[in-house]
């Protein structure tokens, strides 16, 4: 506060001011000595406790232990029932390894506490020792982590930068993650907001083999995840996933979220119950893995992934709108934009796909859209022009409608000359059509009276007629795929 020496205070009460007049509420604008320290986002109810780390020691200079000094600050924020964790501009070496259960870690947040720095490009904490989460909680409630990048420095490959077990009520904000197993992994918790986090270079553990940017779902005995948003955040370079939800997670929304160069999939879905908006996902291996999923809704844009652009396996009765473009990066003319199969005896079945799909390069995506093994029964419709083999690949029990590239309803007029008994119609579909999928209208038909239809193929069909109809027989036609 103004009139204070720094060092001198220990905790003192945050003077706020904010910008909405409802209870209890706002937008919060830290002071300290200097001045404003930082305008946040958290919503805080009331004056919070204030507990600067350095107050309690820590020198903050990447070079130090700052250990004893954050563990006397977290303390004194247990003590007081709740509070500000605040780490001013500096980077905080964290040397030693605390221990719950069988979990490591650098800082155990209390509850009722908000980790708060002084901006991701200003405050750094730095874990220096091996497996050991940066940040941990388990079965704590009403957390907040704002505005600081957390370094797991390589030495937490087989630990997080945030892991949270079975917490209620997590809200992180404007966080940068790096160098960990896991950017952020939360394991059974519920009511959480993620907005505009950054998780890259996370390092791959050679006995667990997973390393991801945002990893959400349950873990027996760490289960019930539910009610998740993510808005703005971005994953780069995971050594697996970029966005994994997984294991009954239900309520996650990802909004405006870009997955980029991760090694694995973009988006990794598993049974969960999972509304992707504005989704964005480049250079992974896959842009969108989606595997018993059901009633899920993906709204994204896939472009220039190694192999497939959006995989759906064993999903039902979900809604994906996308746009999947210059794919099969890998090995081009390989991976499909689209491709739809099973998960065991699981089959994809009952799904929208509303796509535009397709190759704007010379070399790309083998087909816009692929279905095969035992799927089918779902509902195309787009765009699926310029793919390098074909523009799809369809179960014979998929509806395919309103398509361009891949043309399945056609019309027009044709005749049958005097003097013969037939004419070849050519239908332009994409693919053959069956009798009962043509209709034959007559106009004039002379002498003939009845018709029949032969050899229908994948560029045409024949009318045949019972006599010479003497003069030209005019015919109005109509072939329709479903």
């Amino acid at each position: 506060m103004p009139g204070n020496r720094p060092g001198m205070l220990t905790a003192f009460r945050v003077q706020r001011v904010h910008d909405d007049d409802r209870e209890g509420g706002g937008r919060e604008f830290y002071f300290d000595e200097d001045g404003v320290v930082f305008g946040g986002k958290a919503w805080i109810k009331g004056g919070e406790p204030w507990f600067d780390v350095k107050a309690f020691g820590a020198y903050g200079d990447g070079v130090h232990d700052d250990d004893k000094a954050v563990q006397d600050a977290v303390s004194a924020v247990t003590a007081a029932g709740g509070g500000v964790l605040y780490f001013p501009k500096g980077r905080y070496l964290l040397a030693v390894q605390h221990m719950d259960a069988a979990n490591g870690y650098c800082i155990f947040v209390p509850d009722n506490c908000i980790v708060l720095g002084a901006g991701r490009n200003a405050t750094e904490l730095l874990c220096g020792v091996a497996d050991s989460d940066v940040l941990y909680n388990r079965a704590g409630s009403n957390i907040t982590v704002q505005g600081m990048k957390l370094n797991g420095n390589a030495l937490a490959n087989n630990a997080d930068c945030i892991k949270f077990l079975s917490t209620s009520g997590v809200n992180i904000f404007d966080v940068d993650t790096t160098a960990a197993r896991m950017g952020v992994q939360l394991l059974g918790c519920t009511d959480v907001s993620i907005v505009s986090c950054h998780a890259r270079n996370q390092v791959r553990d050679a006995a667990l083999d997973d390393a991801r940017g945002f990893s959400i779902g349950d873990l027996a005995p760490y289960t019930g995840t539910a009610r998740v948003q993510l808005t703005n955040c971005k994953a780069f370079t995971s050594a697996d996933h970029g966005f994994s939800i997984f294991t009954n997670a239900s309520d996650v929304q990802l909004v405006n979220c870009h997955a980029l160069s991760c090694a694995g999939s973009g988006f990794r879905i598993a049974n969960s119950l999972v509304q992707i908006t504005n989704g964005f996902a480049r250079g992974n291996n896959i842009g969108f893995d989606v595997i018993e999923s059901s009633g899920s809704r993906i709204f994204g844009h896939a472009v220039a992934n190694r192999q497939y652009g959006l995989r759906v396996l064993g999903t039902q009765r979900a809604l994906f709108d996308m746009i999947c473009r210059d794919n099969s990066v890998e090995t081009a003319n390989t991976y499909s934009g689209v491709y739809v199969g099973d998960s065991g005896a699981v089959y994809s079945i009952l799904n929208v796909f509303r796509l535009i799909s397709n190759n704007t390069v010379a070399t790309g995506q083998k087909y816009g859209y692929e279905e095969v093994s035992n799927s089918g029964n779902n509902k195309v419709d787009g765009s699926l022009q310029n793919n390098q083999t074909g523009p799809g690949v369809f179960a014979a029990t998929t509806i395919k409608r309103n398509i361009i590239g891949y043309v399945t309803e056609a019309k027009g007029t044709a005749y049958v000359l005097s003097g013969v008994t037939s004419g070849v119609v050519t239908h332009g579909l994409a693919v053959t059509p069956v009798a009962q999928d043509v209709l034959i209208t007559p106009v004039t038909w002379g002498s003939a009276g009845k018709y029949f239809l032969s050899t229908l193929n994948a560029s045409q069909f024949t009318v045949n007629v019972n006599a010479d109809p003497t003069l030209t027989a005019v015919f109005g036609w109509h072939a329709a795929v479903l």
